[in-house]
């Protein structure tokens, strides 16, 4: 956590602390709303007979248990029901402005693909949800054995700025193949991988990714833990592929060099590891 735990810890508490006061009050009202609902018959009827008989008028017994037999017909619905009509009210009132505000958020466009041979104006995905498609075009060509296909691609970080990241970015690759992206300083190679990860605004051309995608960032992201457990993440441990990923990440001289193997702690952030560890850690 780079040292923000107590950071956050502070922010979580005083919105926490907001909460509280706020569900103190609402709970206070709530018990004097009861409270009142269950003294109030008694208080009104005797309130009632006492401004009667001090106007001058004669109380009877008729007359009272009249006024009692009609007031406690209505009783219920204006001591209990009628105060809760207005939390409920105020609940109401509550909701529907959340759900005003996200139905007012703006419209995330999902970007599809329009084949060459194709004439429809829209397609579904498997969700069955109907998608808009983009002035792109490409042919399918995963049928050849291309897992990523980037055609005519033109993106930026920011949709309201005239800077464009990428422009004009057209490659396929296949199955098992490996695709090398080098350049200078600020070139835009991080900004291309985040185009393939959708965490970029793409303005014009169409991306396409079979599978899933795995990410291992230049910084390492390794916690307080042994070398295991940062590789398995809380999975369960499988002795054949442990070993085949050790193996594939370059990381057997490694482990032959800590005098734990794998039950070595890395430390906070991998304090423990070198930079190239570190990198291979976060691969595995």
């Amino acid at each position: 956590m780079y040292a923000w735990e107590q950071h956050f810890s502070q922010l979580i508490s005083d919105v926490r602390k907001k909460e509280m006061s706020k569900i103190r009050g609402s709970t206070l009202l709530r018990a004097l709303n009861i409270s009142i609902s269950i003294i109030s018959a008694k208080v009104i009827i005797f309130t009632i007979f006492i401004v009667y008989v001090l106007i001058g008028e004669h109380l009877s017994a008729e007359k009272v248990f009249v006024t009692m037999a009609i007031f406690n017909t209505i009783r219920l619905t204006m001591t209990s029901f009628f105060p809760y009509m207005i939390g409920y009210a105020a609940e109401i009132y509550v909701s529907c402005k959340r759900v005003q505000k996200f139905l007012l958020l703006d419209e995330i466009q999902v970007k599809g693909i329009q084949y060459k041979d194709s004439d429809l104006d829209v397609k579904k995905n498997s969700n069955g949800f109907n998608i808009a498609l983009i002035d792109a075009q490409i042919t399918n060509r995963f049928n050849d054995g291309n897992s990523i296909i980037v055609d005519n691609l033109s993106a930026k970080w920011d949709i309201d700025s005239d800077i464009i990241t990428l422009q004009n970015i057209s490659c396929s690759l296949q199955t098992g193949e490996l695709l090398a992206v080098v350049g200078p300083v600020g070139s835009g190679k991080s900004s291309f991988l985040m185009s393939l990860m959708n965490e970029i605004e793409v303005t014009t051309g169409a991306v396409q990714v079979e599978g899933t995608i795995a990410y291992a960032p230049q910084e390492s992201w390794a916690f307080n833990a042994t070398i295991l457990q940062n590789i398995l993440f809380g999975k369960p441990y499988e002795l054949k592929k442990f070993r085949q990923i050790m193996s594939v990440c370059a990381m057997d001289r490694d482990l032959k060099q800590f005098p734990f193997g794998e039950k070595t702690l890395v430390g906070e952030r991998g304090v423990s590891l070198s930079g190239g560890q570190k990198a291979r850690l976060t691969l595995a």
